[in-house]
């Protein structure tokens, strides 16, 4: 099992970071790919409970509780919001972490040959699924405020 470190500097997403990572991807051969916006039908879903939330679904559906725009007062503060929920929609979170999820599975289902269950569902919690989901969030902050 390969555990990634997680550092300071995986917390900060600024251009230079983007610029780096953009970079990366060209020398690897990655092409910048948004296909997947072209055709979207973008919606906005308002549901009806004080939860202050809100999240984004695959093909540009963003769900928003009335909580949150309750609890908000000036258009601003729900556009950076909404614009947030985009970003996980350009950034394919989604479909990012169906494909880590699998992963997450096959070593949970390792670590259960090795400890307690309860134990190896708080260690894959901690050592894996936070700190990918603390980067999409980051992500998604970037992406939806550029």
């Amino acid at each position: 099992m390969v555990l990634r470190v997680w550092s300071r500097e995986d917390e900060i997403l600024d251009d230079n970071w983007i610029e780096h990572s953009r970079k990366k991807g060209k020398e690897q051969g990655s092409k910048s790919e948004t296909s997947h916006l072209e055709g979207l039908n973008w919606e906005v879903v308002v549901v009806n409970e004080p939860m202050v939330n809100a999240f984004c679904l695959p093909g540009g559906k963003i769900v928003v509780f009335t909580g949150l725009l309750e609890h908000f007062k000036m258009d601003e503060e729900v556009a950076t919001v909404v614009g947030h929920e985009v970003g996980h929609a350009v950034a394919r979170h989604v479909a990012e972490q169906i494909t880590k999820n699998l992963w997450f599975t096959i070593i949970q289902i390792i670590l259960y040959q090795f400890v307690m269950p309860d134990i190896a569902n708080v260690m894959s919690t901690l050592l894996l699924r936070l700190p990918f989901s603390r980067k999409m969030e980051m992500e998604a902050d970037y992406v939806g405020y550029c």
